[in-house]
């Protein structure tokens, strides 16, 4: 098993970006952190062709997990939070395919430790001022000086918050955007504390708060593992 990996998720409509992205990472990834990818079952032959030279290993999303849900968003959401079933990596630095590197990096920028990975936790102030001045729908100035928004970011978080029974901190934390650095632990702990005591499916967590960096960031709050 790897301890950290960098992850990317893909289909063949991000091609170009995702050719991009691979490009920087060959350029500037000096530890030589290894790449995977998962890719659309209908493409992935598409991807072992045109980057056989490189040095990514390509998995089929349907080895990841199966799901009828038709929304490519909410399925890489769900690929995403299961990928630790394969036992492959401890860490995964999660890229999108939009994104790339531009200058050397290290697996000291992702991880404090051999143990333990940076965070992303921010307030997501600026981005929700912006939605306030731009007179969004649903969004308002809240008597105390806070911004409040319906772009999903403050409903998904008072959602989860409910769930793991921290609605009491007033703070609504963003675990994005990408790249996130994501330890496989929480990931599995999710699973094993609230999704399978409560006999349910990925697909109704997605359903109620649909955003995989959230349910990683308030996992890992609540149930405090680093």
């Amino acid at each position: 098993m790897h301890n950290v990996i960098i992850y990317i998720n893909t289909t063949a409509r991000d091609l170009l970006q995702y050719t991009a992205l691979v490009n920087s990472i060959k350029a500037y990834n000096v530890d030589n952190i290894p790449v995977y990818t998962c890719v659309n079952d209908s493409d992935i032959d598409i991807f072992k062709t045109q980057f056989s030279e490189y040095d990514i290993t390509f998995i089929k999303d349907s080895d990841v997990y199966n799901t009828q849900m038709n929304s490519s968003w909410h399925k890489q959401q769900l690929i995403k939070m299961n990928f630790w079933r394969l036992g492959i990596a401890k860490h995964m630095i999660q890229v999108d395919s939009d994104s790339f590197f531009i200058k050397n990096f290290r697996i000291s920028d992702f991880m404090v430790d051999e143990n333990t990975p940076y965070t992303l936790l921010h307030e997501n102030k600026e981005l929700k001022e912006f939605f306030i001045k731009s007179k969004m729908e649903n969004c308002r100035l809240e008597d105390n000086g806070d911004y409040w928004v319906s772009q999903e970011f403050s409903v998904n978080c008072d959602k989860i918050k409910r769930v793991f029974g921290t609605e009491n901190r007033t703070v609504n934390y963003d675990f994005g955007h990408p790249p996130c650095v994501w330890s496989n632990e929480v990931w599995e702990s999710l699973y094993k504390v609230y999704i399978e005591p409560n006999n349910l499916s990925y697909e109704e967590l997605i359903n109620y708060a649909n955003s995989e960096q959230q349910w990683y960031g308030e996992t890992l709050l609540a149930l405090k593992l680093f």
